[in-house]
């Protein structure tokens, strides 16, 4: 069973945008130029096997299982997300 959840929320304070994230969620901010036109400006990192970081983070974090904590590019060849919330499943394992 795949399970888990993800979360992208953003908070506007005056001139300020601040974008909180976890998981293979994102956000995207629209920008209109001075011609009219639209650009899109991404302002979340997605929290995947495909992150770079997110690969060592987790290999840091479980260095005895270098091998197995990242399966068919998936957290333990379950979740795809590297950060999520909500899978008991997978909370268990890691505390164990």
């Amino acid at each position: 069973m795949i399970a888990g959840s993800c979360a992208v929320a953003a908070h506007i304070d005056g001139p300020h945008l601040h974008v909180a994230n976890t998981g293979d969620c994102g956000a995207v901010l629209g920008i209109q130029e001075d011609d009219g036109s639209w650009t899109a400006k991404v302002m979340s990192v997605t929290h995947s096997t495909d992150n770079k970081t997110e690969r060592r983070r987790l290999h840091a974090e479980h260095p005895n299982e270098k091998g197995t904590v990242i399966k068919d590019g998936r957290v333990l060849g379950i979740l795809e997300p590297t950060r999520a919330f909500g899978d008991f499943k997978l909370v268990a394992i890691f505390l164990l």
